[in-house]
C-alpha cells in the first residue's frame, strides 16, 4: 500500500487513518457492507449508506435479501429504512 508521497503505509491501520481519516475497524465496517450491498443490488432498493448494511453484515446471503426486503416493505413512507434494521 502506498501513502501520499510514495512511501509505504506500515498496516493497514495506518494506511487508512494517513489516506482516508478513519479508523481500520470503520474500512472493514465499510468493506463488509459493501458486500451486503452487492448482495443485494439484483432487487430494486439498496442500502444507500454502511449504517444500513451494517446490520445485515452478519446474516447469510438469503437471510441478508430476506431482512432487507422486509425493511423496505415495513418502513414507514418518507421514514429511513434504518428504523426496521437492525431491530429484534
Amino acid at each position: 500500500m502506498k501513502e501520499r508521497g510514495g512511501r509505504m503505509a506500515s498496516s493497514f491501520e495506518h494506511y487508512c487513518r494517513e489516506r482516508w481519516q478513519f479508523a481500520r475497524n470503520y474500512a472493514n465496517k465499510l468493506i463488509a457492507s459493501s458486500q451486503v450491498i452487492e448482495n443485494l443490488n439484483k432487487g430494486t432498493i439498496v442500502p444507500k449508506t454502511e449504517s444500513q448494511a451494517r446490520p445485515l453484515t452478519k446474516l447469510e446471503p438469503e437471510q441478508q435479501k430476506e431482512v432487507w426486503e422486509k425493511a423496505v416493505q415495513t418502513a414507514p413512507e418518507g421514514k429511513s429504512i434504518n428504523c426496521c434494521v437492525g431491530r429484534g
